[in-house]
């Protein structure tokens, strides 16, 4: 029998074969092909950057550190030299940001959030400064809906740790659901919200004007163990003018100490320069001014109660001022501004 005659028949659905040896090379025929199928099917989900079997989520898998300058000055007591530590990973989807931490002989040096990354291998860096041979390891946050707007500050979908050139998940104390900031007239509020929560002692929230120098600025107790979602809400009074960086650190009842995520927002107003506290009634001087300003405090009348010069950062306890409306003027070479507010005993 002609075997052009069975690939004919193979080919109708309706086709009748006239023998068992018909059959059984048929069948025989149909086994190889489908194991040729499931061997290409396979190959391709083991061949990186094909798209299928990848991961979504950009987590790093393996890095490598190089000293790229300042190598003359590292025989010397005290050396530093300029390090770029690299990183690969390969995921599906676009627009995925990572937030990396380094760590020089156990102490952070270098924190930076890298993105948007591409779908398919990368290979992304960060550079910094640190001792001569120092041993060095690193940890990450991987986020699958971050934006430009708010990068490093989507959901996690994983995060670990680096070190002797592989990366690998680990376990945090939280899952951190969404960390969000908006614009609420002259403050931005800030607001995050966690799925579960183990050994969380607290939460220290952090601001910068650079990304690099960060000071704290809130301290929120955390949920200790929680398997529920968990939502927080801080109000920053004085924001920088220009762009607003903060970021969430979380730490366990030991101490222990994790970068939860980084986010940022644009302050395009004129930042005010004081807080009036209802509950002392005290005037908190904003510490973003950069000299130091006159007060005065002003009845309705415009009678002046109290002056004095205060620097940045001052509290003007209110202590004799009876019940009423009063107005606060601050005045500085950078600033002339005033506000009412009500004194209530």
């Amino acid at each position: 029998m002609m075997r052009s005659n069975l690939y004919n028949k193979i080919a109708c659905p309706k086709t009748t074969f006239s023998s068992f040896e018909e059959l059984a090379w048929v069948k025989n025929l149909k086994v190889r092909l489908m194991g040729a199928i499931l061997g290409i099917m396979a190959l391709t989900l083991l061949t990186p950057g094909s798209g299928y079997g990848q991961s979504s989520c950009p987590k790093p898998v393996t890095f490598s550190t190089a000293c790229t300058s300042g190598i003359a000055q590292c025989g010397s007591t005290g050396g530093s030299c300029s390090y770029t530590t690299s990183f690969s990973t390969s995921f599906t989807g676009n627009n995925k940001y990572v937030s990396i931490t380094i760590y020089a002989n156990g102490s952070q040096v270098h924190q930076e959030c890298l993105g948007p990354l591409s779908s398919g291998t990368q290979t992304y860096s960060v550079s910094y400064n640190a001792a001569c041979g120092a041993s060095i390891s690193g940890s990450y946050v991987a986020y699958t809906n971050s934006s430009s707007k708010n990068p490093c500050g989507g959901t996690t979908c994983e995060s670990g740790t680096c070190s002797n050139g592989v990366c690998g998940q680990s376990i945090l104390p939280i899952t951190l659901k969404s960390f969000d900031a908006r614009m609420e007239g002259k403050q931005v509020e800030l607001e995050w919200i966690t799925s579960s929560e183990q050994n969380n002692d607290h939460f220290r929230l952090e601001r910068s004007k650079d990304g690099n120098n960060w000071s704290g600025i809130y301290t929120m107790m955390g949920s200790g163990n929680s398997n529920i979602e968990s939502r927080y809400e801080v109000m920053d009074d004085f924001p920088f003018s220009g762009l607003n960086y903060y970021r969430l650190i979380q730490v366990d009842y030991d101490g222990t100490e994790n970068v939860s995520g980084i986010i940022s927002v644009n302050v395009d107003i004129l930042q005010r320069p004081f807080k009036f506290e209802h509950a002392t009634n005290s005037i908190v001087i904003s510490d973003q001014l950069t000299e130091p300003v006159l007060t005065a405090v002003i009845d309705l009348q415009g009678r002046i109660i109290s002056s004095q010069r205060v620097s940045p950062g001052s509290i003007l306890p209110l202590e004799e001022m009876s019940t009423g409306m009063y107005v606060i003027r601050l005045y500085s070479k950078e600033i002339n501004h005033s506000e009412k507010i009500l004194v209530n005993r």
